[in-house]
């Protein structure tokens, strides 16, 4: 009778050792998973509307085989302009799903913009760039924590784009440039900056 009592209790002791390896293994840390780099020019999630390349090895008069896309994404663009309108260009005020990614070409990046056909185009200017990683380092962020929302070209009515102070000599000349509107940490800003971006100015 004794030898069946240590037997009945020796199996229920088991069985909690048991059950207690599963909760401790099911509690372990579990490695994390590497994300998973979107391939050049496209993933089938990703992949670009057909033409995008040959619009973009015209507009750089390059082969096809010359442009190396990455970065691509799905997005919704708060105008028909892809937000980025020329001079004087009238932009439907209507949310247009697109793709955006950066183009390798001859050595050089440049973020370019489309709706989700590929039909419109656009190609970011080497001055916004800049102005995005002027406002990083003002504010002491990231340049991957700074959203280009918006860039209008402008032509600015003074060489000092339009925002003369009393201590500024301006020369009055029409200086071509642009209005980019970012996004850091959810609070909207605004730059002024001549073509090139070498002069920029906060508004």
């Amino acid at each position: 009778m004794d030898k069946k009592k240590f037997s009945g209790t020796s199996y229920i002791l088991m069985a909690l050792v048991i059950a207690a390896g599963i909760l401790l293994a099911s509690c372990a840390p579990q490695a994390a998973l590497d994300p998973t780099p979107i391939p050049p020019n496209g993933s089938d999630e990703t992949r670009l509307p057909a033409g995008v390349l040959q619009q973009l090895a015209s507009r750089f008069n390059v082969d096809q085989e010359e442009i190396e896309v990455s970065g691509v994404s799905r997005t919704e663009w708060m105008n028909a302009c892809l937000g980025f309108a020329d001079v004087e260009e009238m932009c439907a005020e209507v949310i247009t799903p697109g793709y955006g990614g950066v183009a390798l070409v001859e050595g050089e990046y440049h973020t370019f913009r489309t709706n989700e056909d590929g039909s419109v185009i656009k190609i970011l200017p080497p001055a916004v760039n800049i102005v995005r990683e002027t406002a990083a380092e003002e504010q002491g962020v990231s340049v991957e924590s700074v959203t280009i929302l918006e860039v209008q070209a402008v032509e600015w009515p003074d060489a000092c784009l339009g925002m003369q102070t009393e201590d500024l000599m301006c020369a009055q000349v029409i200086t071509p440039g642009f209005r980019v509107t970012i996004n850091i940490d959810n609070q909207i800003m605004i730059y002024r900056t001549d073509l090139e971006g070498k002069f920029i100015l906060r508004e």
